[in-house]
C-alpha cells in the first residue's frame, strides 16, 4: 500500500514505472482520497471495531465476472 499526495495518476502508469524498475508486473488500484474516505466512512462494523489500525478493506480493480462472482459468494454468502 502506497499513499501519494500528488494529482491523481492512473494506475496504469504506475504499473509501468514498477515493471520498468523492478521487473515485476503488479496491478495497482489508484483512488482519491474521497474514494477513500467513503470506504472509511461506510465500514459497517465501525461501531463495534473500533481500532483503526487494524481496518482491512479489499479494492478491486475491476468489476469481476458473473461467473467468478458467484463462485466466491458460494464459498461465503
Amino acid at each position: 500500500n502506497v499513499v501519494l499526495s500528488a494529482p491523481s495518476v492512473p494506475g496504469r502508469i504506475i504499473e509501468k514505472a514498477i515493471a520498468e524498475r523492478t521487473g515485476l508486473t503488479v496491478p495497482c488500484v489508484v483512488l482519491t482520497a474521497r474514494k477513500l474516505r467513503a470506504i472509511v466512512d461506510g465500514h459497517p462494523f465501525a461501531a463495534v471495531a473500533t481500532n483503526g489500525s487494524r481496518m482491512m478493506a479489499h479494492v478491486l480493480g475491476a468489476a469481476p465476472d458473473a461467473d467468478t462472482l458467484a463462485a466466491a459468494l458460494a464459498r461465503d454468502p
